[in-house]
């Protein structure tokens, strides 16, 4: 089939790169052709839409705090897309999202798409309660991107990557953060998906405030200090696989963090075993 392939959020970091090459290879493996692509600031082209047979938006990190319009226009953007679509008779999936503090009203529409899939359960039960329908529940997309074997690197000790000062309680950075640890950068702002899983698979510990991040070490198996996100991505997650790992907010906590990680790592296998169990999403 022929296939629109929406909210493709390469641009944003090397972690949606990967997700969004894992899912486009998905697609491709089962034989559809994907015609069209929209990037993530992109709008969408109403009249492309009448050209394929189905329409499938990578959800991803957009579909949270509807109501504070972050990305202006673009929530409602991709549900007037969604909704053209099923107008047009094209089946429609919405796949590899999170969904978090949504505004009411989306019953109607979720419940005709073709498929609808989360990433962690804290964002299924979010929206099974709030609108009644029941998704799939599948691990970010990255994190199933095969990699080609390298040789390690030399150690490397502790590795920081991205926090966002605003998630935390005393505007950490992660210029602070390398400073403090006397650590060593590895940011999917900068590196691919591949060079960052390859790096982890030599640091002790890794400091991120990125769910991508997460994945990264989960990926590399490497234990690693959470710092606060802007939704319940980690924590839906961490609770999915049964773990309790304590979240930094501060530099201190950041601190604790880093000395807890160096003597939980029987906490940090369990995760790891259960990510390496996860079934990616099986495509349309």
């Amino acid at each position: 089939m022929k296939v629109y392939f929406v909210n493709g959020t390469s641009s944003w970091h090397f972690g949606s790169a990967a997700a969004v090459q894992s899912l486009k290879a998905t697609l491709e493996k089962q034989g559809h052709e994907i015609m069209y692509n929209c990037l993530r600031l992109e709008r969408p082209d109403d009249r492309s839409v009448e050209d394929v047979d189905v329409v499938v938006v990578n959800g991803e990190g957009t579909f949270r705090d509807e109501a504070k319009n972050y990305e202006p226009g673009r929530i409602q953007q991709l549900r007037d897309f969604m909704t053209r679509a099923l107008w047009l008779g094209k089946k429609t999936y919405l796949i590899n999202t999170v969904w978090c503090r949504m505004r009411p009203g989306w019953w109607d529409l979720l419940k005709r798409l073709s498929g609808v899939a989360v990433r962690e359960p804290a964002s299924a039960l979010e929206m099974e309660k709030t609108t009644g329908v029941k998704p799939e529940v599948y691990v970010d997309a990255a994190y199933f991107l095969p990699l080609e074997p390298r040789l390690r690197l030399p150690h490397k000790g502790i590795g920081v990557g991205e926090v966002y000062s605003q998630n935390t309680t005393d505007g950490l950075t992660t210029p602070k953060l390398l400073e403090t640890f006397g650590a060593v950068s590895i940011s999917l702002l900068r590196n691919t998906w591949e060079d960052v899983v390859h790096g982890l698979w030599s640091c002790d510990v890794y400091i991120t405030g990125q769910h991508h991040g997460v994945l990264a070490a989960c990926k590399a198996r490497c234990p690693f200090v959470p710092v606060r996100v802007n939704t319940h991505k980690i924590t839906g997650l961490f609770a999915w696989a049964g773990v309790d790992i304590p979240i930094a907010t501060n530099l201190k906590e950041t601190r604790d963090g880093v000395d807890w990680a160096e003597k939980h790592k029987d906490v940090f296998e369990k995760l790891f075993d259960f990510m390496e169990g996860q079934k990616p999403w099986p495509g349309i």
